[in-house]
């Protein structure tokens, strides 16, 4: 969600620039220039008139993209609070100085709440496994303390950069042709709509 929320305001932000500079839409017919574009105007099935609802779109379509948009980051930011960094510590509540023996006191001790012999709740259980029996297999095995301290995750380095929160096929070790495939996405997202009301009022001046 981050990452998409970035890619639409980097084509949202240059677009109202050029639509601010270009000035307000204005929906009157271009008429033909020459005798013969005339002519062939003449024998051209007639275009007919924007619509009420179409003219408020595409009038005040710069807001619904900024609203929008605002939709995206609001989601975005609630995707950043989900992501806080995994600290074993803090989910065990022992200090950052603790000992083998306090780290092992403190696990016993949210054992009696948590695990599925004591609390029969699906949410403790979850919660037993996701957090601190990783919290607890993390500050008592070398290796995934080591990959804890150099990559913030006891299993190593992840398959997605939670900086911007990039999908796994957006990865550098991913598959060939995951760059076109982000093209595509972001043209059938944003530049596909826009292109088709640019074509639709490329027959008025504006």
């Amino acid at each position: 969600m981050i990452f998409f929320a970035l890619a639409f305001g980097a084509v949202l932000g240059p677009y109202t620039f050029y639509r601010l500079r270009a000035g307000p839409i204005r929906f009157k017919k271009i008429a033909p220039q020459g005798r013969k574009q005339r002519r062939d105007a003449q024998n051209q099935t007639p275009v007919a008139p924007p619509t009420p609802a179409f003219k408020l779109l595409v009038e005040h379509h710069l807001t619904i993209l900024w609203v929008l948009f605002a939709l995206l980051l609001w989601q975005a930011w609630g995707s950043l609070r989900t992501m806080a960094p995994f600290d074993p510590y803090n989910t065990l509540g022992v200090p950052h100085n603790a000992g083998e023996a306090q780290i092992k006191q403190a696990y016993r001790s949210l054992s009696l709440q948590y695990h599925p012999d004591k609390n029969p709740d699906p949410e403790a259980t979850k919660y037993f496994a996701s957090h601190i029996t990783k919290a607890y297999e993390t500050l008592t095995d070398p290796v995934k303390f080591a990959n804890w301290q150099e990559y913030g995750h006891p299993d190593g380095m992840q398959d997605y950069d939670e900086s911007v929160a990039m999908p796994k096929w957006m990865n550098a070790k991913s598959k060939a042709g995951s760059t076109l495939m982000m093209l595509s996405m972001l043209g059938l997202i944003i530049v596909l709509p826009l292109g088709l009301v640019m074509r639709h009022l490329m027959q008025y001046e504006w």
